[in-house]
């Protein structure tokens, strides 16, 4: 909100701050699932020490602008500006996590990767509030990573890429989940890719088949300061493969 403010984007009439809000800064795991309050501080998830499956929280937030930023900016906010530059984004959708939302009228739980619409626009209808990110369960053998390629330390990403990996005790992918930040107007679920690779085993075979599955997808992202679409598309897919072969040779037994 602040950011669209400076630009003139946003004129809001009235401005109302909730970090006094009881009861949403909490980290809970619940029937399988970790619950993450809206008001948990990016750097708690940067200290948190989760279970190994859930590598990917601490792998994202580090990475998140610099550590005033961290120490201010709250899951809640990042995942509900809608900014498409924002890193946590990717990460919940490649985590198939769901957003819970309140208003007066109720509860409602969104799916991350159905929740952006475009740049800083949301699914939140006027009278909404994010309250929580709720993260399904991984199972042991599960594990994932987020790269980032950027000009410098804590600058919005050229590209970045979510990618979360189970394995059985074949070594055959069981489930996937992968998503690009700053890949256009949103961020960008990879389900073309996810399903490429499920029930794949070998690091050359899941490769090979992101690498086809990437080229087939429609990705648009937007040229700017940090670089043209061509170089940008480049990058994510040297992401994705990269992203691929850490998480698959750290799970593989």
């Amino acid at each position: 909100m602040i950011p669209l403010m400076k630009l003139r984007i946003a004129r809001p009439a009235l401005v109302v701050d909730i970090n006094r809000v009881k009861g949403l800064n909490y980290m809970n795991m619940e029937d399988g699932s970790l619950k993450i309050g809206a008001l948990v501080r990016i750097a708690q998830l940067e200290r948190t020490k989760f279970p190994s499956q859930y590598d990917i929280l601490r792998a994202a937030s580090r990475q998140v602008a610099d550590p005033q930023v961290r120490n201010m900016g709250t899951v809640g906010g990042n995942a509900a500006h809608g900014d498409p530059g924002n890193d946590l984004p990717a990460v919940f959708i490649s985590l198939k996590s769901k957003y819970v939302v309140k208003s007066k009228r109720g509860t409602r739980e969104i799916p991350a990767k159905d929740f952006y619409k475009g740049p800083f626009t949301t699914e939140l209808r006027p009278d909404e509030v994010l309250v929580e990110v709720n993260v399904p369960h991984w199972d042991g053998y599960s594990g994932g990573t987020y790269l980032k390629f950027e000009r410098r330390t804590g600058d919005y990403a050229i590209a970045a890429v979510a990618v979360q990996l189970t394995v059985d005790d074949d070594n055959r992918v069981t489930r996937a989940g992968v998503a690009f930040t700053n890949a256009g107007p949103t961020p960008l679920p990879a389900e073309e890719i996810e399903e490429s690779i499920i029930d794949k085993r070998g690091l050359e075979n899941l490769l090979t088949s992101a690498k086809n599955a990437f080229d087939k997808m429609k990705v648009n992202p937007v040229s700017d300061l940090r670089g043209p679409d061509w170089y940008k598309r480049d990058v994510m897919r040297v992401l994705l493969l990269r992203g691929i072969k850490t998480v698959y040779e750290r799970l593989v037994r």
